[in-house]
């Protein structure tokens, strides 16, 4: 665009400082009017981002960020959770023991829980052998069962591992979860990918969301929900 088309277009001539800034770098910054109803919008968005911004919450203690997940997961409300942490095997350590829970707490109405991660070998498999250890420890050897390739079931519960590097056409895709849904590592996984497979699965009315993962990716699923989520923290 030259400098004699964005006078035209902006119908707002340039002085001589506008123009020097122009040809100098290339942009200038012409002050517009804006109408009552941009500033209006504008308005109900910075009070909508304050609103939401009062309703957030920071927390660092393990136990009580536990507790939030599994009353979210077994409450009527929808919630979503941004959980820092420096490893996977951290967010695995940490969910083991609540994905165990809702099974067992779940197998009499049917719950669905899945948990998505970036790599089959390195997230999926040892996720899946933890949960397996956790069942049988907490003294269900008995109860459980293998369902497809990557999930397994009590009664009627069920949880489903996805990978986003290996996806399958299996319980992962013929069952909508209700419970939860986690994103392990949601830092490395394809945000295309991710709007594309798992965002049509998560219209539970009651499904919990709960991201674990590191900052400093722009842009990626992790820092959009460490910005949008109402309960946010780290756990080690």
């Amino acid at each position: 665009m030259t400098l004699q088309t964005l006078t035209r277009t902006t119908q707002k001539p340039l002085d001589i400082e506008d123009a020097e800034l122009f040809n100098a770098t290339g942009i200038v910054t012409l002050e517009h009017e804006i109408s009552p109803a941009e500033s209006d919008r504008r308005a109900r968005h910075t009070s909508k981002a304050a609103a939401r911004a009062a309703t957030r919450r920071y927390l660092s203690n393990r136990d009580e960020l536990g507790r939030l997940v599994l009353e979210s997961a077994l409450g009527d409300e929808r919630a979503s959770f941004a959980l820092e942490c420096r490893s996977t095997s951290i967010a695995t350590s940490f969910a083991t023991p609540m994905r165990s829970l809702l099974l067992t707490l779940t197998s009499g109405f049917g719950g669905t829980s899945v948990t998505v991660s970036p790599s089959l070998l390195l997230h999926t498999y040892p996720a899946m052998q933890a949960l397996v250890s956790e069942v049988e420890d907490s003294g269900a050897a008995g109860l459980w069962q293998p369902i497809g390739e990557r999930s397994l079931s009590i009664g009627k519960a069920r949880h489903v591992f996805v990978s986003a590097d290996h996806p399958v056409r299996d319980d992962a895709h013929r069952f909508t979860p209700n419970v939860m849904v986690e994103v392990v590592g949601a830092h490395l996984i394809p945000s295309e990918w991710f709007e594309k497979v798992v965002v049509p699965r998560c219209s539970h009315a009651q499904l919990t969301l709960v991201f674990y993962g590191q900052r400093g990716a722009k842009g990626s699923i992790f820092e959009r929900a460490w910005e949008e989520c109402r309960t946010y923290g780290s756990i080690s």
